[in-house]
């Protein structure tokens, strides 16, 4: 009866000892990841910010060709210092073929570069001065500004002196050319009857 008895408490002890672990053991592996499993279910997933596509480089307007500077306010200051005598001077070499010609070699060497081969002011170096070289066709300066021109140049534009490299004479040479870009000049008007038959009556040629 005691054996019994023994066995009964000692049955009672182990049932007590295993259910004391079961409580203390830790969850399984397989259990840990099933509550990890469902918490990530339970939280939101968070939506990546979007990305801002980056603007379009905006494009530089093409740089505008710079239109050349008038050059006539310089040159107009330039002819306000001549002195009366300097303006009404002729050219010597006016009607000379020869000097002329030397001229024509002296504008081709230091002038048709900015002034063009035909005075029009479109040389190969005219855009590249920044100012407008001028269009010698349609000049109404005179023989003796020109002369005074090219000699002295023209403050502050690319028109440079020429006294120092040039004599008088390949100056005026130089402008006989010059002139030959001038408009062919108008035929005189024709005189009233009145004068013509006064002028006649006068002449005495043969």
């Amino acid at each position: 009866m005691s054996l019994h008895k023994n066995r009964v408490v000692f049955a009672i002890a182990l049932a007590m000892i295993f259910s004391s672990c079961s409580k203390d053991e830790s969850a399984s592996p397989a259990s840990i990841d099933q509550a990890s499993g469902e918490a990530e279910e339970a939280a939101p997933a968070e939506e990546a910010a979007p990305v801002e596509e980056a603007a379009p480089a905006e494009e530089e307007p093409p740089a505008e060709e710079a239109a050349p500077a008038p050059i006539s306010e310089s040159l107009r200051s330039t002819l306000a210092t001549l002195r009366p005598e300097e303006r009404a001077a002729a050219n010597p070499f006016a009607r000379d073929a020869d000097a002329t010609s030397k001229g024509a070699e002296e504008f081709m060497s230091l002038c048709s570069h900015c002034h063009g081969k035909d005075g029009k002011g479109d040389g190969p170096a005219a855009k590249a001065l920044g100012v407008n070289p001028g269009d010698l066709t349609d000049s109404i300066t005179t023989a003796g500004e020109r002369f005074q021109v090219v000699k002295g140049g023209v403050a502050g534009t690319p028109m440079q002196a020429f006294s120092a490299a040039m004599s008088d004479d390949q100056v005026w040479s130089l402008v006989a050319f010059m002139d030959t870009f001038r408009p062919a000049p108008l035929a005189p008007p024709p005189a009233p009857e009145g004068e013509a038959e006064t002028e006649a009556a006068g002449d005495t040629s043969p």
